[in-house]
This record gives structure tokens, sequence and C-alpha cells, in this order.
């Protein structure tokens, strides 16, 4: 990165950045490998990002968070996607939907009994929104939530793709309360009526669980509700961007460490009498991912210092991240084209980087939906 990038970071943002990948170099990629073949859930990584504030970063101090500003939440976001794609999501969902929805939207009995521990590592939240008869959409939701006899809340409903399912503690979930509208309920993991089905055989980010929940009859005091009654499409549309922001950085750290294996293996695979990285067609294919690498990270950067600065920003989210998307396709496709047959051998990471790249990117809106809402955004 000798162009645009660098400019955009300060040197507190530059300290970010060698850090955190200095602690997912260490803390994180060394098994990921391993928690991608087992699809085991890495709950000690959570535990270890807290020290650093990496649950927290678009929090301000006063709200248990770290401070930092949203370039650095991009950046670091990008240096671990390039060590795990698993982890980079589970940072990605706990800085913006959750962290932002409790800090922003929760009771005090919630930023202090959820948020804190949350933030502190010791405690896992989540979110539940997605239905599988209308996707993630705040309209038709199935889900309801009516005022009970004795007081509170009954549920009822399921949700679709929750990540986290069965292994976080709370789940922010969506749920319909007439005449009110869409609202946000915070339900516990060991509420009576609450059940999830067996996890998900995914793709990538194997090691983030993915389930239904089912909710038979839950029963949920007042205090459960989270922000004001109908207004979850407006609490959630900030957190939104973020986490698209979020995926755009996590691309492109994958792309990174794909284009960094296929340099390595063209240095030291030999055809012909030399290394296959002095042909000139391997050459032009790391040159032309570098390139456009590049493109996608300062046009994400570029978006995340804008919101820094007060400005709108919803376009550039949607330039970014698409961009992100075809690079990470582009760039891992040619990883692919250097490593040869090797790089489908389950003993490089490479396989493991494209498949991650392959489901990260469906996360928050796929390319199909995210060219739609930049069409939108455009024309109208």
């Amino acid at each position: 990165m000798r162009g645009v990038v660098p400019l955009l970071l300060s040197p507190e943002q530059e300290l970010i950045k060698r850090v955190v990948r200095e602690f997912a170099e260490k803390e994180l990629g060394p098994e990921a490998t391993a928690i991608d073949r087992s699809q085991r859930f890495p709950r000690e990584h959570f535990a270890k990002m807290a020290p650093l504030g990496l649950l927290g970063l678009l929090l301000p101090a006063e709200a248990g968070g770290a401070g930092t500003d949203t370039l650095s939440f991009v950046v670091a976001v990008e240096e671990v996607a390039r060590s795990s794609g698993t982890d980079a999501a589970l940072l990605i969902l706990q800085n913006t939907v959750v962290a932002q929805l409790l800090a922003q939207s929760g009771t005090q009995e919630q930023r202090t009994g959820i948020l804190a521990p949350t933030l502190a590592g010791t405690r896992i939240a989540s979110m539940a929104a997605t239905e599988e008869s209308g996707g993630s959409s705040l309209r038709d939701i199935l889900t309801t939530a009516k005022a009970a006899s004795g007081g509170g809340y009954t549920l009822r409903g399921s949700k679709a793709f929750v990540s986290l399912a069965g292994v976080a503690d709370d789940y922010i979930v969506l749920a319909e309360l007439p005449p009110r509208g869409p609202t946000f309920f915070v339900v516990p993991r060991e509420a009576p009526g609450v059940h999830f089905s067996e996890p998900e055989s995914k793709l990538g980010l194997r090691g983030l669980p993915v389930a239904e929940m089912y909710l038979n009859r839950v029963h949920l005091p007042e205090s459960s509700i989270l922000g004001q009654p109908g207004q979850a499409q407006a609490a959630l549309a900030e957190p939104l961007h973020l986490a698209r922001l979020g995926v755009a950085a996590g691309l492109i750290g994958l792309t990174q460490a794909a284009l960094e294996q296929s340099i390595d293996f063209a240095r030291s695979r030999v055809q012909f009498g030399q290394p296959i990285v002095k042909f000139g067609a391997i050459r032009g294919f790391l040159a032309d991912v570098q390139a456009e690498l590049e493109a996608a990270r300062a046009t994400t950067y570029g978006a995340a210092a804008l919101r820094d600065s007060g400005k709108e920003y919803e376009e550039e989210v949607y330039e970014g991240r698409l961009l992100a998307h075809r690079i990470a396709v582009r760039g891992t496709r040619i990883a692919h084209k250097v490593h040869g047959g090797a790089g489908f051998m389950r003993d490089l990471p490479l396989e493991r980087v494209s498949r991650d790249v392959r489901t990260l990117m469906h996360l928050w809106d796929g390319h199909d939906l995210t060219r739609s809402r930049l069409a939108t955004h455009l024309l109208g």
C-alpha cells in the first residue's frame, strides 16, 4: 500500500493496524484452519479480543468502548480477516448491530447487564432478525409479540440463519408488536420456550455457528424491549451501514491474504528451471489483483473517513462493498490459477480463504442487492 491509502491513516490508526495484525497473526491465525475443519466456535478468541478493545471499537469510553473512529474499525476488521475470516465476521457482528443497538437504544439495565459483559468478553450477544419467508426485511414479519395478561410480552415464531445460535447468551430478536410495528426484544438463551436447530454446515466461516431459532410462547418482562416500540427500522439503519462497511473490510483482508499467499507460492514454485513469479502471465495476474484491491481499499477507507467527518457516506459504502465483492471473487480465482492444483488442497490456507470469501460476501446484502441499492441511491 504505497498510494492513497497510507495518506488516510493517522499515526494512531497505523498503530492500531500494527497491533491488531500482530495479535491476529499470533492468537487467531494459527488456529484458523483447525477451527474451520472442526466447525468449533472459538469462544476463547472472543475473550482474547476484549482486552484490546476490539469488541467495542466504535463505542465511546464512557460507554465502555475503545473510543476509536470508523476508519480504525475498518482497519481492525481487515487485519483480523487477513488471519481468520471467522473471527472477522464475529468482530463485525459485535461492533455493529450488537454493540450499536445496545448502546444507542438499550436501557441502563440492558447496558449494564448485557452490553458491559459483552464488551468485557464474558457474555456474548447476537441478532435474530432474518425469517425464512422474507429474509431480513422489516416488512411482513411473522414472529409476533403480544402483551401478556399478567404483564410483559409473549413471543411466537422462528428466525433463520441466526449467527451464534446456541452459543450466544442473549439475542436481539425482531418481532411484530401490534399495533406499534417492528420492535426489538432482548431474549436470553435460557428463556423457557427458546430452542435452536442443529447448526448448519456452511461453505465458509465455519467457526461461526448458524442455525434456526424457535420461539414457542416465550414470556418476557416489560424490560425486554430494546429501544422504542415500533422503531426497529430506524434504529437498525446506521448499524447495518456499519456492518456493510465491515463486510467490505473483511473481504479486503481475506483478498490480501490470498494475494500474499500467491506471491509466496509463486516465488517458491519452480517450473522450467525458474520460479513461476518470473513468468509474465503470473506477474500480470498478481499486478491486477494488487491494483483492484487497492481501489477497493481506498474506497472503503474513504467511506469510513466520510463518516468520521460527519458527512453522508451511504453511497460510498455501497461502492466500496461492490468493489470488495468483485476483487474478492476475482482475486481468489486468480490465486487458484497461480497455485494450480495445489490451491485446492486443504493443506494450504487458500482453500479456506476462498470459501470464507464466498460466505462473507453474502452477509448483510449480497452482490446483487448491493448493486441494486447503489443504483437506487444514484438513480432514484
